[in-house]
């Protein structure tokens, strides 16, 4: 996989670069633009921190309690509209930190050239996390719960992106399922911003 600089192309440096690439590398860069703009449409309507993002001091604390009890190691907060959990469609739910809009853009551009999806297969939605322990991202925002044993634990929390896949058939998921497995941690995650 070439290793492409970082562009925009509303700007002349990005257009002699993309009209210098095959046709196939021009289409990839525009798509990868459009589904980073969608992703931005779609999340920008959320809170980007996990306490803003929930708006109620109430389910924060009926979280936490679980954790505080090791009932749970993590628990999420959504609304249906942005998480339809109750669809009777098969879904596929992926989800990366909010701020990583341009992963979202780069993962659908790349699947959409493969041929596993089109873009109306695709919905984006929203989430927020909270998981006992430290994982080290940056994006985490890191804090101490005390726990029900009087001890102080770990724990961090986000505002997630979601993409929401709608495979129209069985074979689509498991193609889905396979490229989001095999190739997105391996050609995408790692340089997401």
């Amino acid at each position: 996989m070439k290793n492409y600089p970082k562009l925009s192309i509303n700007t002349r440096e990005s257009y002699n670069f993309l009209m210098s690439e095959s046709s196939a590398d021009r289409q990839f860069f525009i798509r990868k633009d459009y589904f980073t703009q969608k992703a931005n449409e779609a999340f920008s309507q959320h809170k980007q921190n996990f306490k803003d993002f929930v708006g109620n001091p109430k389910v924060i604390y009926f979280g936490d309690n679980l954790l505080s009890h090791r009932l749970s190691t993590g628990y999420n907060f959504a609304t249906y509209p942005d998480f339809p959990i109750n669809s009777k469609d098969s879904l596929i739910l992926y989800s990366v930190y909010i701020q990583r809009r341009a992963h979202f853009g780069e993962l659908l551009a790349r699947m959409e050239q493969e041929k596993i999806i089109e873009e109306n297969d695709i919905t984006f939605g929203a989430k927020a996390s909270k998981i006992l322990d430290e994982y080290g991202d940056p994006e985490l925002i890191t804090s101490d719960l005390k726990m029900a044993d009087g001890k102080t634990n770990k724990t961090q929390e986000s505002a997630d992106g979601v993409i929401i896949f709608h495979p129209p058939s069985a074979l689509s998921a498991v193609r889905i399922a396979r490229f989001l497995v095999e190739k997105a941690p391996l050609s995408i995650c790692h340089r997401a911003v």
